[in-house]
């Protein structure tokens, strides 16, 4: 599975069930960077996302059916999900909101930055774009 994240400054991403980020240039950055690829959410994240992806699968169990696909995370817990997570698309900008839902930084223990980009957002002066893939399968596409 590969997840798409938009965290705040403290790794939050969720405040009591709402998004931390609604910047349509970042929307624009994902879609770019998706181009054609399957895209799994909830009916939560597709209210947002429908004029990007309106193609998206649409389901509120989108993460146990995504296998190796895109899944955008904006209110749902990742938790449990961890050991089938093999590259995470992570959104940042240097804002703390407050939170109910964190990111754990030792999630990426096992994970390798790929690439690194940077671009203004229409909310947020600067946001950065990490891409983390799981050294085991970096490891095999080299």
């Amino acid at each position: 599975m590969k997840v798409i994240l938009c965290l705040e400054e403290k790794l939050g991403y969720c405040f009591l069930g709402k998004r931390l980020s609604q910047d349509q240039n970042l929307r624009q950055n994902l879609k770019q960077l998706l181009h054609s690829e399957k895209v799994y959410m909830n009916a939560y994240s597709y209210a947002l996302y429908k004029d990007y992806f309106a193609d998206a699968l649409v389901d509120e169990h989108f993460l146990d059916k995504a296998k190796d696909h895109y899944v955008v995370i904006e209110n749902v817990s990742l938790s449990s999900y961890q050991d089938q997570i093999d590259e995470y698309v992570i959104y940042e900008w240097n804002r703390s909101y407050p939170a109910t839902l964190f990111f754990s930084s030792t999630w990426l223990s096992s994970f390798e930055l790929v690439e690194t980009m940077e671009f203004s957002g229409t909310s947020h002066e600067k946001i950065t774009r990490r891409i983390y893939r799981k050294e085991s399968s970096y490891e095999t596409e080299r």
